[in-house]
């Protein structure tokens, strides 16, 4: 597969439940937030409303702040920013390769799922992928 592709997917649905736990991570002031997905993965998140940014690491979304630290215990991974920068450079528009082929995520996985390894859960092959893509 040497073509590059602009993969696109609606992100799922977090449900947060707001916490009063508060820590300082990189110099900036962030409250937890503890999180579920539809599937029942459980999320831990700091966010910082001093960064008015809906996002974060590996798709999270949902808070009224930028997320900071992301704890995703059921799969072992932690995502912890050690620094941040504030800079005035534009993002180019023209970020991706000309060649590159738009597609949705679910068409992508109908046509190269099957190349993706299986696990033991039987998972489907769209969240095998987004694993690959994303943690």
């Amino acid at each position: 597969m040497d073509e590059k592709y602009i993969l696109s997917e609606t992100l799922d649905s977090i449900t947060w439940r707001f916490t009063e736990e508060y820590r300082n991570i990189a110099g900036v002031n962030c409250r937890r937030v503890n999180g579920a997905t539809k599937d029942s993965l459980y999320l831990i998140a700091y966010y910082s409303e001093e960064i008015p940014v809906s996002a974060g690491p590996a798709l999270s979304h949902g808070l009224p702040g930028m997320i900071i630290g992301l704890v995703i215990p059921e799969m072992h991974i932690q995502y912890w920013a050690t620094a941040i920068e504030y800079t005035n450079k534009l993002v180019p528009s023209e970020w991706r390769d000309k060649k590159s082929k738009k597609m949705e995520l679910n068409e992508f996985s109908e046509i190269f799922g099957r190349y993706m390894p299986r696990n033991r859960q039987n998972e489907s092959a769209k969240k095998r992928i987004l694993e690959q893509l994303v943690y």
